[in-house]
This record gives C-alpha cells, structure tokens and sequence, in this order.
C-alpha cells in the first residue's frame, strides 16, 4: 500500500510538472513569436529613397516601432524612383496586393483621389486634431492634398524652388547679392553681366542663369497668369492670354535675343546641375533637393540661394510629397499610426537629417536643424512658401503636363513662337478637358 501511495504521488507529480513545462513552453513560445515578429501586425511602406536616404528612413522605422512594439513597418523601397515606383504601385494594387502607405506626390494626387483609391483621412484627422497638430503644417501644404474640404494625405514636404547662385561669380562682376524683390528685369541685368566668353569663339564659357524647362508655370504665375481660371475647379483654359505670352516670350528671349542661357542643345553628357557645380552657370532655379548634391560636388566656389524674382507678382510652387493610406489596407489604424509618427515632430526631426526637403511643418522648418547652413540663407526657403501656389487639380494633369512641355519644347529650340505655342496649348487643354477624366 505505502508502494502504491508513492507511485500515485510520484504519477501526480509528474503530471503536474508536465502541465508546469507545457505552460513554461507556452510561455517561451509566445515570448519568442513576440520578438521576433510574427505576431506582429505588419504595415507595408512604398518608399523611394536612394540608399543614402534609406538608412534616415530606417532610423524612422525603428524609432517607431520602438514606440509601437506590436507593429512592423516593412520598408518596400523603390531606390530609381520616378516612373518605377508608380509602376509598381500599380501593379501591386492590381494584384491585390496593395501598399497600406505610399509616399505621394501633389501633382499626382488628383488622380487617385477620382478613383478612390486612397483613404480620406478626414475623419482620423478630426478624431486626433490634439496629437498631430494641424495648425503646425504651412496651410500652402495642407491645400495640397485637400479636396472638397476632405483632408486625403499628410505632408512631408513642400517643393519650394530657389535661385541658386554663384556667389563668387555675383562678387567678381561687381553685383550685389540678390534680395527680395528682385525683379525680371533685375534677373537679365544680372545674366547679362554674367555671361562669360573667355577665349571669344561665340559661346560663353559661363552662363549667367538657367531655368529647368518643366517650372514654365512659374513664370506664367509671375507674370500674372495661370494656366486655368481656377486651378481648383480646371474647366477653363486660359494659356493663349498675354500674361502667359509674356512669360514664355521671356525665357524664349533669355535664350536667343541675350543668349544669356544655355539651349538644349548645349547640354551634351552633362546637365545642367553639372554645369552649375562646375562653375558654367552663375545662377539657376531648382529646389531643395539639390541642396545635399551641391554640398558635396562644389568645391571650387561659395554658393547660397536667392528668392525668385518677381514681374507682375510674387509666385511660387507649393507642392512636395505626402503619405496616403491607400484603400484596401487591412491595417488601416495602424497604417495611421505610422502615419502620424512620420509626420509628426519626432518623425520629422529625424527626416530633416536628409536635409533633402522644405518640412512641411512650421516647428521644423523654423528650428535651428534645418535652418543651419548650407546654404547660408536657408531661410529663402521657408520665406517662399507663404507665395505657394498650386497646379490645376485635375485627375488627367499628368497627361496635359507633358502635353504643354511637348509644345514648349519646340519653343526653346525656336522652332515654335510663344504666340502659336500658346494656341496650340490652349486647343489641346479644352480637348483634354472636354474628355473623359480619365
């Protein structure tokens, strides 16, 4: 009997500390899932950072998922970017598949908007208005992605462009350095007398200024025109009226009548960015994002940046990049989450590091870590938003875009005058309008 009661206490023991061991194994089981991931909701971001630009965003991703422990933002990053990342935001969305974020672009959104293939964020705005601080971003950038009052991303940036210039070159020719309210005609004094042809064979050795072919709607907004009558509601196309005339007859005349800017034919293997950090233009328009480029390829002359100049009005672009939640995520609170972490203060103070963009976000652009040199009037940057404008918010833009700088091409090899150019562009929008929006 003693034999048996010890057998029985001996059997109870087992059995108990075999339940102690299946729980303990249980336990270690779940710990184990939980750190390494797998029961984890994940959250797919589309980037398209270059791989200097990918560990800032790394950094972001790990700073939030510190912050958040039961997500995994999983980066799918598109390094050529351009056409490659729509590409491939199409097709995966085809398959099913679709991203839960997207890195969008402001010209692009109107079409994803008509079809209703992002998230509007209207309501998750309104519900945590205390912690993402609305008022904090630019309202330039808000309109951006604002359509009929509904809020449809966040952003990250504003595309503000400058005039870079040679600051060496401006103080050998005895010119100040350009302020506000410098004026066209101001510009072509100054690329006049910065239109350089050493060894005298005809073609200057140093230009004195340049404009990217594809921001002719600047000059357009700057002499008082537009592209439409109310870019917000485009029906009503109005490139053929004198302001936009005078705009195009303008860079027109800057190439031939001074020839103060390199024509297209002039670029051969290298570009314009190239010409500028070599010293073979004194001034030229781009954007921030030139900024990490310039800082590392210049190295035989100082540079900062100016305002644009100005004709009839003070004009800029107030476009950029945003993050949308595309329709169909299965995640959509957590997708918001890292949403609001990325352009958040925190999200944004780490992103300004790429020191690639104008933050969106008044705290940021006004703080010392993007204000800080170079270039030394960083603050031209933030001083350009408050004259922002937008282009016309219409789902087939993308296609009437490469329209116009088809037409103005011809332009700028003199092929074409800025009169019939005009025309033709004003014919070919009322078609596109007139059709279907996409």
């Amino acid at each position: 009997m003693k034999d048996d009661k010890i057998r029985r206490m001996n059997s109870n023991a087992g059995f108990k500390l075999s339940i102690v061991a299946l729980a303990v194994a249980s336990l270690l089981a779940f710990v184990s899932c939980s750190k390494f991931g797998s029961s984890k909701v994940e959250v797919v971001y589309l980037s398209r950072a270059t791989p200097d630009q990918l560990e800032v965003w790394e950094k972001l991703v790990s700073a939030f998922e510190k912050k958040h422990p039961g997500i995994k933002v999983r980066i799918e990053n598109i390094p050529s970017g351009g056409s490659e990342y729509w590409t491939k935001l199409q097709v995966m969305t085809a398959g099913g598949t679709p991203p839960d974020v997207v890195f969008m672009e402001s010209q692009r959104i109107a079409g994803f908007v008509s079809k209703d293939s992002i998230v509007d964020l209207t309501p998750l705005v309104q519900r945590d208005s205390q912690e993402i601080k609305m008022d904090d971003f630019f309202p330039q950038a808000i309109n951006a992605y604002t359509f009929h009052g509904r809020i449809y991303g966040i952003p990250n940036d504003i595309a503000i462009w400058v005039v870079f210039y040679n600051k060496d070159a401006l103080e050998s020719a005895g010119l100040p350095l350009p302020e506000e309210g410098w004026t066209w005609n101001d510009l072509l004094e100054y690329a006049r007398k910065l239109t350089v042809d050493k060894n005298g064979d005809g073609s200057p050795d140093m230009f004195g200024f340049y404009t990217p072919p594809w921001c002719y709607y600047l000059w357009i907004w700057q002499a008082g025109g537009d592209i439409f009558e109310d870019p917000m509601n485009p029906v009503k196309p109005i490139f053929n009226t004198s302001p936009v005339i005078r705009a195009v007859s303008f860079v027109h005349d800057l190439l031939y009548r001074y020839r103060v800017m390199p024509l297209p034919t002039d670029f051969s293997s290298k570009g314009p960015t190239e010409f500028f950090s070599a010293g073979k233009i004194a001034m030229m328009i781009d954007g921030h994002w030139m900024v990490p480029y310039y800082e590392k390829a210049i190295t035989t002359f100082e540079w900062d940046v100016a305002p644009l100049p100005k004709d009839k009005r003070r004009a800029n672009w107030a476009g950029g990049s945003a993050f949308c939640i595309m329709k169909g995520t299965k995640h959509l609170e957590e997708a918001w989450k890292f949403v609001k972490f990325a352009t958040g203060e925190e999200g944004q103070k780490i992103l300004a590091k790429l020191n690639f963009s104008t933050p969106a976000r008044k705290s940021i652009a006004y703080s010392k870590e993007f204000l800080s040199p170079p270039p030394g009037h960083e603050e031209v940057f933030v001083n350009e938003i408050k004259y922002g404008r937008i282009l016309p918010r219409h789902p087939r833009w993308l296609e009437m875009d490469d329209m116009i700088r088809n037409v103005l091409s011809e332009v700028w090899l003199d092929m074409k005058s800025p009169v019939d150019a005009a025309q033709q562009i004003q014919n070919s929008l009322q078609k596109i309008v007139q059709g279907p929006e996409i």
